[in-house]
């Protein structure tokens, strides 16, 4: 998953299986990276049944959503996004003073 994130080329990842993310698989590996992702471009996120799950494991601050742009994640089901009440995804983080947008 990181490295379809990762490729700026990649607008649509479709999973196929139960997915889980890691923290080693999303660890901040740098200091001068906070973060292990840098999305600067719009991605859909979708499945191929709404039974496979994408499991985030409560993982926060993992991916930067660059402003302007927009991660769309539908047809499955979604687990341990967020610690406590709301509507976000820990995993995603506005870039600067931008609103993080994950639907």
């Amino acid at each position: 998953m990181r490295d379809a994130l990762q490729d700026q080329s990649v607008t649509r990842i479709v999973l196929v299986e139960d997915v889980t993310l890691t923290a080693e698989e999303f660890a901040h590996n740098s200091v001068a990276k906070s973060y292990a992702v840098y999305l600067s471009r719009n991605v859909n996120v979708t499945a191929l049944a709404p039974d496979v799950s994408l499991n985030f494991d409560f993982l926060g601050d993992a991916a930067v959503i660059e402003a302007n742009r927009t991660v769309v994640m539908f047809n499955m089901t979604i687990s341990n996004s967020r610690r406590g009440a709301g509507l976000g995804v820990d995993f995603f983080v506005g870039a600067g003073e931008a609103a993080t947008s994950a639907l």
